[in-house]
């Protein structure tokens, strides 16, 4: 009863501050996104990365059908976040090698695993190929 941590003060800003934000992302979330780039699929409402594994099923189909050669690189970034993320183990309950072997195991593509390495130019490039 005496313990001055036991009560908080009552302040009004925080619910004015989340109708506030609330509004504001109403009307400018459409814009954001519209203005996400067709790459980031895993950010955008209505889809997510399960649409990248469809495209690249159906990129490796097409190749088998018109017997054309597909080269597809995959670049490790977990060495990079885990550096960036210190203290936090985002990435070990996957297990990208496995998902990769069940997705490509019936298939004749080259692999190339690739370490993000900071000299190089970034993602901009390769998602431009896309």
């Amino acid at each position: 009863l005496h313990d001055i941590g036991n009560y908080r003060s009552i302040c009004l800003l925080p619910v004015v501050y989340k109708l506030f934000t609330r509004a504001i992302l109403n009307r400018i979330s459409k814009t954001l996104d519209e203005g996400q780039p067709c790459e980031q699929a895993g950010f955008r409402r209505g889809f997510s990365t399960i649409d990248h594994i469809h495209t690249i099923t159906k990129l490796i189909e097409v190749s088998q059908e018109y017997k054309q050669p597909l080269c597809l690189m995959f670049i490790d970034l977990k060495p990079r976040v885990s550096r960036e993320l210190e203290g936090f183990d985002v990435l070990s309950t996957s297990n990208p090698s496995r998902t990769e072997q069940s997705i490509y195991d019936q298939d004749l593509t080259i692999l190339q695993r690739r370490r993000h390495r900071r000299e190089e130019k970034g993602l901009a490039g390769f998602s431009a190929t896309l």
